[in-house]
């Protein structure tokens, strides 16, 4: 333990700081639209596992893995939680610091590879200060478990292919059988990870050398994947087979079809045109990080063009080429496939560790020239900025846009997905209650879905009693989000505005 220490105390000590950052703001997060859904997810999956109800086998959302949604059920009926704001907040606390732990084992990740502080310790702050996936790390159980596991399996993986020790094959395949738990989705990027094992085992066999060791090590593999798979869902447990297979179909069929909001026209999210996630992850990606990761990849791509021979050996540049291989082929997959995305591109926030290691690697490549101080200085201002935009519209980082696109008036909430799954609700309710000192506030919501109920459920006690959710004809105030409707309504009296730069998230309207 004094070694790790000793080793990694820089990482140490920024997920010290940034644990208590999240424990004092933790509070502060809305509920997500589909948070009662996953709520659901774990909940039927628990009885099925501990009470024996077969609701699960018949549930719509039974392909959906269960690997992290269990585990947050039975730490709320383990603690006796019933509460729903103390439910929700329990689950935002747990999936921040799940995300934390997991972006510190890409520090150590980094490091391994690198034997950099200066280079790991900004793989850390790159990860886990990106505006948009630190506001989701609180509220969103769908992503960004999946965004976290990947990093701590490709954590793993380096240590197995440095090692070649048989049970960190056995643990690599445990690691990622979970992460697939999680999403299936993980298939893809696991996919390399085996290929490079078959490269291993190629080699073993032209060399004639430690071929049974290869082989014992892709077994142990699979046989890690296959039992912690079936463990961590219990949808597998009866007819494991046939209901994997029929995972892996919903996952290639067309799924939820919507509108999406893209440069201020709604088009159905089976048409998306191709360079809706590009444009998306353009413009809402730091930019010093986005041009990190295209020197990266560039530099990349040139040396194992002069070199191709180290995806044979155990390299650290191997080690990025997989990392490569894992940020570009699921969004090539989804551009090529016209698969259905929509919000963004949360959807493939798990691409987002790779590309910062990408950047950290082309950034590593340009601290050792001489051009090392103005690098620094760069990254330095970089993370200035994108500290005090966080500081600034804390709790609302989700809304982040960079410098490629207007910020002017309401630009961005009328051109772009923008509040999309009603987390500023809550800010709207809590100025409310301040303003509003009647014993019963009439609320109404202008959108479809629940994200002022959802929200309603986050506030405390003594003022949830107080909030009577209603028709718009018998409300006191109606709530938008402005979701299907980005110009609002004009003919209707503004009272309260949770704004961020480029648009106004969420408004209150009065109904009196």
């Amino acid at each position: 333990m004094r070694k790790f220490i000793l080793t990694y105390y820089p990482g140490i000590i920024l997920l010290a700081i940034a644990m208590v950052i999240g424990m004092l703001t933790y509070q502060d997060y809305g509920m997500a639209w589909d948070e009662p859904a996953q709520h659901l997810i774990g909940e039927v999956n628990y009885n099925y596992a501990f009470k024996g109800d077969t609701t699960l086998l018949h549930f719509y959302d039974k392909e959906y893995g269960a690997g992290f949604e269990l585990p947050l059920m039975m730490i709320e009926k383990g603690m006796g939680i019933t509460d729903s704001r103390n439910i929700y907040l329990m689950r935002h606390l747990v999936t921040h610091s799940f995300f934390l732990l997991a972006m510190f084992c890409g520090y150590v990740l980094i490091y391994r590879l690198l034997k950099n502080h200066f280079l790991a310790s900004l793989g850390f702050v790159v990860l886990v200060f990106m505006p948009r996936i630190y506001a989701h790390s609180f509220f969103n159980t769908k992503d960004i478990p999946l965004l976290s596991m990947l990093v701590i399996s490709l954590m793993v993986g380096q240590q197995a292919f440095e090692s070649k020790r048989p049970w960190m094959y056995l643990l690599l395949g445990m690691v990622w059988g979970y992460t697939t738990g999680i999403r299936i989705m993980a298939l893809l990027p696991m996919a390399f990870v085996v290929l490079f094992m078959l490269v291993d085992l190629v080699t073993a066999i032209y060399k004639r050398e430690r071929i049974l060791k290869a082989i014992g090590n892709l077994a142990l593999f699979a046989i890690g994947w296959s039992v912690m798979l079936y463990m961590c869902c219990p949808y597998f447990w009866h007819e494991p087979l046939q209901h994997f297979a029929g995972c892996i179909s919903k996952l290639a069929g067309k799924g939820f079809c919507g509108n999406d909001l893209l440069n201020g026209v709604y088009i159905p999210s089976d048409k998306l045109p191709w360079y809706y996630l590009p444009e998306w992850m353009g413009i809402t990606i730091p930019l010093l990080w986005l041009l990190g990761g295209v020197v990266g990849i560039v530099l990349l791509v040139i040396g194992f063009i002069k070199k191709p021979v180290v995806l044979l050996n155990n390299s650290t540049e191997r080690n990025f080429f997989i990392y490569l291989l894992c940020f570009s082929a699921p969004l090539l997959v989804v551009i090529v496939r016209h698969s259905v995305v929509y919000d963004e591109w949360r959807h493939l926030y798990f691409i987002y560790p790779p590309l910062v290691l990408l950047a950290v690697y082309g950034v590593g490549k340009i601290v050792n020239g001489k051009l090392k101080f103005l690098v620094i200085g760069l990254c330095s201002v970089q993370v200035l900025m994108i500290c005090y935009f966080m500081v600034v519209n804390h709790p609302l980082q989700n809304l982040y846009f960079n410098e490629l696109v207007s910020h002017k008036d309401d630009h961005l909430r009328k051109n772009f997905e923008f509040d999309y799954w009603g987390t500023g609700v809550k800010q709207a309710l809590d100025s409310l209650i301040k303003r509003d000192q009647s014993e019963v506030i009439k609320v109404s919501n202008m959108d479809f879905g629940s994200c002022v109920e959802n929200n309603i459920m986050m506030m405390p006690v003594q003022d949830r009693k107080r909030l009577l959710l209603t028709t718009e004809e018998n409300s006191d105030y109606m709530i938008t989000t402005f979701r299907g409707h980005p110009l609002g309504f004009d003919d209707k009296k503004t009272v309260i505005d949770i704004k961020v730069p480029g648009g106004t998230a969420v408004r209150v309207y009065s109904a009196r």
